[in-house]
């Protein structure tokens, strides 16, 4: 709205300011050429690259008609004036129409290739950032997210959480099924933690292989631990066969890291905890959810 009311101020100025300038020429014009400050006037109100067809003709056709109505009903002009006159008015008229057009035509033809260019842009960042099996942010993206969080939480002082996610037994699974089950395997284990994931902000990432990653911003430990519980028991009863795993299915192992940010430490020694975790749950048994304790 505040764009509109901009526009509209700026075509009321330049059409009030055509207006002056019709009444300079009516009340000093002595024999000849237009005067210069009026074809200024109108030049420059066609070159603002931003006016419409529409806008432009409304700004100028006010100060035009009542230029042709004068010169021809309310003041004596003689006939040889009235012509030259009126010829000078109209044709500077239909060329600053002509001028506004190509110039609003050049600016909107830019501004789609300026948002053609944004656009492929973002697609090319997007593509960056996104694991292309899975359809998840790729590791690339979950260092980016984790300095993100890291520095909001040295900020607001709250904790946030990293869950360290691998599909139990997966290179077995890859042997006996082969690598084009291994793919979907992986696709449906994502989808499932994606759906899985009911707030916004969690993101989850392809951390390499048959591993994934999840931050749970503003997320204590015991919260992070009952995420990770239903992301396990979800991949549990999706009942995805894996003849290699003791329970006859697919199975996830979970390790978790909390932290509050400080700017004295890094972010990494997040992923060391939670691969520590990670490692205790694989260790004990694999299916479960472990995590850190410092």
């Amino acid at each position: 709205k505040y764009i509109l009311a901009y526009r509209i101020i700026l075509n009321t100025g330049l059409m009030l300011i055509l207006i002056w300038g019709v009444c300079v020429i009516l009340f000093g014009y002595d024999d000849g050429f237009l005067p210069n400050i009026y074809i200024f006037i109108m030049l420059s109100a066609a070159v603002v690259p931003f006016l419409s067809f529409w806008e432009i003709i409304s700004i100028m056709a006010p100060s035009q008609t009542l230029l042709t109505i004068f010169v021809l009903t309310m003041r004596p002009f003689k006939e040889t004036i009235q012509v030259p006159l009126l010829m000078d008015a109209w044709g500077f008229f239909v060329i600053s129409i002509t001028i506004s057009i190509l110039f609003y035509s050049l600016r909107i033809d830019s501004y789609k290739k300026d948002l053609q260019l944004i656009s492929q842009n973002n697609m090319l960042k997007q593509h960056s950032e996104i694991d292309a099996l899975t359809d998840v942010y790729n590791r690339r993206k979950l260092d980016e997210m984790m300095e993100v969080e890291w520095k909001r939480s040295v900020r607001s002082g709250k904790e946030f959480s990293l869950l360290l996610i691998d599909l139990d037994h997966f290179k077995a699974f890859n042997d006996t099924y082969g690598h084009i089950e291994g793919d979907l395997c992986l696709r449906k284990t994502a989808e499932i933690m994606k759906n899985t994931l009911k707030r916004s902000t969690d993101s989850i990432f392809r951390y390499g292989g048959e591993e994934f990653a999840i931050i749970l911003p503003f997320t204590s430990i015991e919260a992070a631990a009952i995420v990770a519980e239903k992301l396990r028991r979800n991949i549990e009863n999706a009942c995805i066969p894996n003849i290699n795993s003791d329970y006859g299915k697919l199975t996830i192992s979970l390790g978790i890291s909390s932290a509050v940010g400080n700017k004295a430490v890094e972010f990494n020694s997040m992923y060391i905890e939670a691969d520590k975790a990670l490692y205790a749950a694989k260790r004990s048994g694999r299916n479960r959810v472990i995590a850190f304790e410092g």
